[in-house]
């Protein structure tokens, strides 16, 4: 995440690696040279400095989206990295601490899910169609439905 940072950062400040189709090509050289080198100890540092060349890369491509935010709000940019942060620390400590590792997969599914719903409940506000919201109440009572089940396993053979 420093290296992408350092990266929208000689974009924003220096204007030396202008982000456009350079840079997406070279992020997609990256990634594929990455995917191709063995995984060993021997190539451990040689994949990690091309994984560093991805980031930087990737960074240099954002810096017109930097460009853009800074021009409306600077602020927002180290706000945006302030919560990536905290969400990613919390996502690794729950994994670290967690008792039962089937709920993690769960919490991924339904969150996902109602991340679709969230998305298209927005959609619909501009929309204001009557079915796609019957649509979403149903999917939304069968994640619930899920949910609930995944709490009492004995659910599912009951049902069965």
């Amino acid at each position: 995440m420093f290296v992408a940072a350092a990266g929208a950062y000689v974009h924003v400040v220096t204007r030396l690696l202008q982000g456009g189709l350079l840079s997406v090509l070279g992020s997609l050289a990256m990634m594929m040279w990455l995917s191709m080198t063995p995984h060993s100890p021997e190539t451990e540092k040689k994949r990690l400095a091309i994984l560093s060349a991805f980031a930087f890369l990737t960074g240099v491509g954002l810096g017109p989206a930097m460009d853009y935010v800074i021009s409306i709000n600077p602020s927002i940019i180290v706000t945006a990295f302030l919560c990536t942060s905290v969400i990613f620390l919390c996502f690794t400590l729950s994994a670290l601490y967690a008792q039962r590792r089937s709920y993690l997969f769960l919490g991924g599914t339904l969150m996902s899910g109602l991340s679709i719903l969230l998305l298209v409940s927005m959609v619909n506000m501009f929309l204001g169609s009557v079915a796609l919201f019957k649509a979403l109440c149903g999917s939304l009572s069968g994640l619930c439905d899920h949910l609930q089940k995944a709490h009492d396993p004995a659910g599912y053979e009951r049902e069965g």
